[in-house]
């Protein structure tokens, strides 16, 4: 948290990928009532990180729209990954999201999404076992906050300056960013 807090004053952003609820943290089991509540503990739950989720994009061979964004879910196509989210059970509602839908009394993640589908996956070179080296199309939450961590820099050289804590302009925002309401994880 200390670091998180001196980043701040720096205007130092910090994005995390918001995954799954787990039944586990770094720290050990989660306790029974929060696993069961599907209430996130990681660190996109910290009202000073950005959390970034996954979704996944529509386009044709030519890169254009041919239907809304929609909740990433590659679980169909035989890949154990969705999307995540939901409340935190560390951090109460922060200011900044009083004022949309959220899923229970605690911080709500996440803030974005990006593409995070392996179908339109990033092509990564990887040079370490035990896959072996080569090209591989990676996706999920792990693509997706470092995508939107590019676009904050393009912003940031666009401004001449960092933008620091964009969390609660990213939620006063009235047009720019869609919601995402097709899809179940």
């Amino acid at each position: 948290m200390k670091a998180l807090i001196g980043a701040a004053a720096v205007a130092v952003l910090v994005f995390a990928a918001c995954d799954a609820p787990a039944p586990r943290t770094i720290a050990g089991p989660l306790p029974d009532a929060a696993a069961r509540s599907g209430a996130v503990a990681g660190a996109s739950s910290d009202p000073l990180v950005t959390s970034v989720g996954g979704t996944q994009l529509n386009l044709d061979a030519n890169g254009n729209r041919t239907a809304p964004d929609n909740v990433w879910n590659d679980i169909p196509i035989g890949i154990a990954a969705a999307g995540g989210g939901g409340p935190s059970h560390v951090f109460g509602l922060p200011a900044f999201q009083h004022h949309v839908n959220h899923t229970g009394p605690g911080r709500s993640t996440p803030d974005i999404s990006m593409s995070a589908a392996v179908n339109g996956g990033a092509l990564v070179f990887l040079s370490f076992k035990p896959l072996g080296a080569g090209f591989y199309i990676v996706g999920g939450t792990s693509e997706a906050s470092p995508l939107f961590s590019g676009v904050v820099a393009i912003a940031d050289q666009i401004a001449h300056h960092r933008l620091g804590w964009i969390n609660p302009e990213m939620y006063r925002l009235g047009s720019g960013i869609v919601d995402i309401t097709k899809g179940t994880n």
